[in-house]
């Protein structure tokens, strides 16, 4: 963020268009708001009332006070003082939120935790980027639309719910977050689809997805954790740019089989599923790094070792009975995680996994720790059994 008051002509021009013009602004800037400056023109703004009430931030106000002869006789004095300063300084910002539309230059807004935001704030046409966060009574207008110049849109635990169509006609996005809100379904209709890299729809109430997905040709990290996906469309391997998948916590019992042209990806994640079958496929993706297969009934593949570029495997909790002697083939393997399984011992082809940082194996049948693995070299800390 740029230095506030080297840009005075444009903040005194931003207190009077807004209803910040009768307050002493000076102790709002540094808790609650952050503001940056292109010229004369305000471009970014965050606005936030994430702030605690606590000891110093009590001293603070006391200094802003002491410095106008407003030091408070005692400390609970300070504490109901400090606190009805906080619920006002709120309601002012909150109602400020009603104002943005008058800053026409704003290029970025970020507004976190507050209860009242103007729809007008569509009417900002030069919006790039727009952030809203926790905001409960938050309400999709169709004029959002009209903020064509969007790139990156996060709108998260605002219980969207519904009524998102709005949200992928947005021609120029990139960047869409939309977790924690709720949401049940997702449009057919996408008109972002090849503009759109990156889509967090996690932490939602999904049950489907629909086949145009797979339309969003370069999309690259796609998160639909935490949902109640029982079944992904067929053609869901067009999405061959993807380098990160994460499908962990639904309800698929397999994955299609066009996911075998997911070979861009560097980690995927299928976790607490209910799978019994490891996609063979897998084993193909020459750029793999992170493998979370953790929670379902799997057993790993006898060429696990094919994964050469493998950093991090995560297969606890699969009532596995059995390491494939490939595994030694991971040399590139930093953390193992074979927790709660129904192992009995350990190939001894695990010697080789000289780049092992951290392995997890307790909750299995093991009665002791070999000796190949307490001597692998980068072994930070004895496992326990």
């Amino acid at each position: 963020m740029a230095q506030i008051y080297e840009h005075q002509r444009a903040l005194n021009k931003f207190i009077a268009e807004t209803r910040l013009r009768d307050f002493d602004v000076s102790i709002l800037i540094p808790k609650y708001l952050e503001i940056a400056f292109s010229g004369d023109k305000i471009v970014e703004l965050k606005i936030s009332n994430s702030v605690d009430l606590s000891v110093n931030f009590m001293q603070q106000l006391n200094s802003f006070r002491q410095n106008r002869g407003l030091l408070p006789q005692n400390m609970s004095k300070l504490q109901k003082q400090s606190t009805d300063e906080y619920n006002a300084i709120i309601k002012l910002i909150s109602d400020f939120c009603f104002d943005l539309h008058t800053l026409s230059d704003l290029q970025k807004i970020s507004i976190t935790g507050f209860s009242n935001i103007s729809p007008t704030i569509t009417k900002l046409e030069k919006l790039e980027s727009l952030e809203i966060n926790n905001v409960y009574n938050f309400e999709l207008s169709p004029t959002l639309s009209n903020l064509t110049n969007l790139k990156n849109l996060k709108i998260w635990k605002c219980y969207l719910k519904e009524n998102i169509e709005f949200i992928f006609q947005l021609p120029n996005l990139q960047f869409l977050d939309l977790s924690e809100n709720g949401i049940t379904d997702i449009p057919n209709d996408i008109s972002c689809k090849t503009t759109l890299s990156e889509l967090d729809l996690s932490n939602n109430k999904i049950k489907a997805m629909p086949s145009t997905i797979s339309q969003c040709i370069n999309l690259k990290r796609l998160d639909l954790s935490s949902n109640k996906i029982a079944v992904l469309p067929e053609d869901f391997g067009k999405l061959n740019q993807l380098t990160y998948l994460n499908l962990d916590y639904n309800r698929l019992e397999q994955l299609p089989a066009s996911l075998k042209n997911l070979s861009n990806l560097k980690s995927i994640s299928f976790s607490y599923n209910k799978l019994s079958e490891f996609p063979a496929y897998i084993t193909s993706f020459v750029h793999l790094q992170r493998l979370f297969l953790a929670g379902n009934k799997l057993t790993l593949p006898e060429d696990i070792g094919e994964l050469s570029n493998l950093t991090h495997l995560y297969a606890q909790e699969n009532e596995m009975k059995k390491i494939p002697y490939s595994i030694g083939e991971l040399g590139k393997l930093e953390t193992l995680n074979l927790d709660k399984n129904q192992l009995k011992e350990l190939p001894e082809s695990m010697g080789k996994l000289v780049s092992l940082i951290n392995i997890h194996i307790k909750g299995n049948l093991l009665n002791f720790i070999p000796q190949f693995i307490k001597k692998l070299p980068n072994l930070r800390h004895l496992p326990v059994i």
